[in-house]
């Protein structure tokens, strides 16, 4: 039987998924198309029958955003184009007046089995800080 495979570009998430599923997982780095929406889901689900177009074997494929509650939830799975502008910096500039710091992470798993695509989602609720901590600057 053929391992599982992980289309993604961070061999790290492959590394914790093995950890978590208890089984090989093989790793493939293939630009998808992405679209633009404020649904994770709906990414996800485009991404999984991309990757599964591609290679034509079953794949597990990510997406994750950034939901501030402040905002109606905006940038979400949009984060990463606020990420490619400033990173956490600007994020925190953003903020600077803003009194409602509440904010979700959601992360997005999508499996193409060959016949369907099941969705599977985690979130983490949480305050945005008034500085940055870490050594990282982007998101």
């Amino acid at each position: 039987m053929l391992p599982l495979v992980f289309v993604t570009g961070n061999t790290g998430k492959a590394k914790e998924a093995e950890i978590i599923l208890e089984t090989p997982i093989e790793t493939i780095k293939i630009d998808l198309p992405e679209i633009q929406s404020l649904d994770i889901a709906e990414i996800v689900k485009y991404k999984a029958q991309a990757a599964y177009d591609q290679i034509r074997r079953p794949v597990i494929v990510d997406d994750s955003g950034f939901y501030f509650s402040a905002w109606n939830g905006f940038p979400g799975p949009l984060v990463k184009w606020i990420d490619k502008a400033g990173g956490i910096p600007l994020m925190l500039k953003m903020f600077t007046h803003e009194p409602d710091r509440s904010a979700e992470a959601i992360c997005c798993i999508g499996y193409h089995d060959g016949t369907s695509i099941h969705t599977f989602t985690g979130i983490i609720s949480g305050t945005v800080t008034t500085e940055a901590r870490g050594d990282r600057k982007s998101v």
